[in-house]
């Protein structure tokens, strides 16, 4: 009896470990077959890097800033191809590399070449082509905004690539993986396909404030009239950057050289800091009146020069303008006469103007943006009221504070601090998180600010502006500013339009391009009749 029941407690135990072996064989064959079959087929997985994986930049209206082409690519595993000097041929029809160098490649390790074009014909065992958005365009357009990327550490080094890099950084890698056999031929049903490796974060894109189609015809504009320099548009109603362009323009697709050749096309000169000149005799004017510092047709005698201290002050080119009122003086841009309406106001309350126009700040939030400099009151005591008040010396602005500036006026007073960024957003445009909300307050009264604007005015129908007129109507203010090189100075042009119904805030500035009615004013010009057309 002892001896049958043991032979049945054995039976039974071989029955149940072999229930649980069936078990356990039913669990791999049907509830785990589609994950050992993907580490099955990934042991004959190979793969080539064929990019970073980063959020795109986009304008206000979800057109794309990066991501505008697409980039043609040759991917070769060298020992799947039978016929290695056919191979060599065929590539070199397609790529920039010739025949002795592609042999000596096709020697080596898996490869990636840039293909002129998309040539199936070639495709055989071992090469493959492959299409991919190209990060950077030909077209280069708003570079100096977006920034570029430090293709060796894959982080960005400029512009919202740097600003916002841990947002648009997935830390992914796009791959080009190929599942082949022992025999060294693709899988059927598998062949070759993208993938998206080693993300450490999702990756969102990023929305601005610029117009594609503005920020293009501002582009157009400066290489037509061969600018180098900067150029701003701003929504007056909003503050928001509609367009901000540097010249000269670089390629993202190519950044060493530019770092090589040290022509300052790496320099986003829109948030960089340059002497201003006459365009600042809207701030003198502009504490003048709040101060009420200038009586209402109060005359000031022009003979050329002036002095202050001892320190002599000539006129631009040394003209004689004779009795003027502010409002002719700042038409015709008569330094004398702003001196003196400079050392009515004093270098304190004029200073203190330029503040609340947002001068000597940071807006935009780049680390190459430039707080530009505003002078201390030892800096404007005596003489240097002199320079203050026509906007020499030690003062220095961006061409954005000075749209801004322009904005505020056009918008009877009411400052909205600049802003180029929206927010995030998922690749469907879904908002994730806003941001850049622009906050604003009053810098002028509205009767301050009418004044002003019937100033800009002047400029362009009785004074230096007159090549900045458009049918609509345009104001604003001529500036040549000296750079301390004799007989080489920065044309400015700041105003808006169209006159009668502002929305549009625009500067020029034509680096080293003398004065600024001739060079800056016909470049705003063009501008500004170019966006009303379409907006």
């Amino acid at each position: 009896m002892i001896f049958l029941r043991r032979i049945k407690n054995f039976f039974t135990i071989v029955l149940c470990l072999t229930l649980l072996l069936v078990v356990r064989f039913g669990y791999i064959q049907i509830a785990k077959s589609d994950v050992y079959s993907r580490l099955s087929v990934n042991q004959r997985a190979r793969s080539v890097y064929l990019g970073d994986y980063r959020g795109t930049i986009y304008d206000r209206n979800m057109i794309p800033l990066t991501e505008r082409d697409s980039s043609h690519l040759a991917v070769i595993f060298p020992d799947m191809v039978r016929d290695k000097s056919k191979a060599a041929y065929d590539l070199s029809r397609v790529t920039d590399y010739d025949i002795a160098s592609l042999k000596n490649m096709l020697g080596g390790t898996a490869f990636v070449l840039p293909a002129k074009q998309a040539d199936e014909s070639l495709e055989e065992d071992g090469i493959y082509l492959a299409t991919i958005p190209s990060r950077y365009s030909d077209e280069s357009i708003a570079s100096h905004l977006i920034g570029y990327l430090n293709p060796s550490i894959h982080k960005g080094v400029y512009g919202i690539e740097r600003a916002y890099d841990n947002v648009l950084n997935s830390g992914g890698q796009i791959e080009y993986v190929l599942f082949s056999g022992g025999n060294l031929k693709a899988i059927k049903g598998l062949g070759a396909q993208y993938a998206v490796v080693g993300v450490k974060r999702k990756a969102y894109g990023v929305k601005t404030t610029i117009d594609y189609h503005i920020q293009k015809i501002v582009e157009e504009a400066m290489d037509k009239y061969h600018i180098d320099g900067a150029a701003v548009v701003v929504d007056v109603k909003s503050g928001q950057i509609l367009a901000m362009a540097s010249r000269p323009n670089f390629s993202p697709l190519s950044i060493t050289g530019y770092l090589r050749n040290g022509n300052g096309a790496l320099i986003n000169k829109a948030i960089a800091a340059y002497p201003l000149g006459s365009v600042f005799k809207t701030v003198v004017a502009a504490a003048a009146i709040e101060d009420h510092a200038v009586k209402e047709g109060e005359i000031f005698y022009c003979t050329g020069s002036v002095k202050v201290n001892g320190v002599s002050y000539p006129c631009y080119k040394s003209k004689t303008h004779g009795p003027v009122d502010m409002a002719t003086a700042f038409a015709v841009s008569c330094n004398t006469t702003f001196i003196k309406i400079g050392q009515k106001v004093g270098g304190k309350s004029i200073i203190e103007m330029a503040k609340k126009f947002g001068f000597g700040r940071k807006e935009v939030g780049f680390a190459e943006e430039s707080s530009g400099r505003i002078p201390g009151y030892k800096d404007v005591a005596g003489a240097g009221i002199g320079n203050l008040s026509i906007g020499q010396g030690v003062l220095a602005v961006t061409p954005l504070q000075v749209a801004d500036m322009m904005a505020t006026i056009a918008d009877d007073g009411v400052r909205h601090i600049p802003t180029v960024l929206q927010g995030l957003v998922d690749e469907q445009g879904n908002w994730v998180r806003r941001e850049g909300e622009s906050k604003s307050y009053r810098v002028v009264s509205v009767s301050t600010a009418k004044e002003l604007q019937r100033m800009l005015r002047g400029v362009v129908t009785e004074g230096t502006g007159k090549n900045a007129e458009i049918p609509q109507g345009s104001a604003g203010k001529t500036g040549t500013a000296e750079t301390g090189i004799d007989g080489v100075s920065h044309g400015w042009f700041a105003g808006y339009v169209p006159y009668n119904e502002p929305r549009y805030s625009i500067v020029v500035l034509a680096e080293k391009g003398g004065e600024g009615g001739a060079k800056a004013a016909p470049v705003f010009k063009e501008i500004a009749e170019n966006i009303l057309k379409i907006r």
